[in-house]
């Protein structure tokens, strides 16, 4: 192995790695901005995406750009649908928009848990 792959790799990874924590971050800033409340759940809104990515390209066979399509109209409805189920009612209570947001983030693990099993996906 060279170097400078390794260097390469290396710096590749991290700007992968960095520009995922950017993303998170945008995405805590925008929830908290419009709704005034801490989205604990909002992790594992990317663990949604990423288990319907994964469903579509193992179990339904599509190809990865028709993947992320599924993927981005499956989590668009995920989170309006809680929008509106869970978090409206707590617009302006900071404090139980709080709880609700842990409340959800538990459920979605553990859904998740019991869905696909412990072990990890590949």
């Amino acid at each position: 192995m060279d170097f400078t792959f390794l260097l390469g790799q290396a710096l590749t990874n991290g700007l992968i790695i960095g520009l995922l924590y950017l993303l998170m971050a945008i995405g805590f800033t925008l929830v908290f901005g419009v709704m005034r409340v801490v989205n604990f759940a909002h992790g594992e809104f990317y663990m949604l995406g990423a288990f319907v990515a994964y469903v579509c390209v193992t179990k339904l066979q599509l190809p990865f750009l028709a993947a992320v399509l599924a993927t981005f109209a499956v989590t668009l409805v995920a989170g309006w649908l809680i929008e509106v189920v869970v978090m409206k009612g707590f617009r302006g209570d900071e404090l139980n928009g709080m709880i609700a947001t842990i409340g959800l983030a538990m459920i979605l693990q553990n859904g998740a848990l019991m869905v696909f099993g412990p072990d990890p996906q590949s």
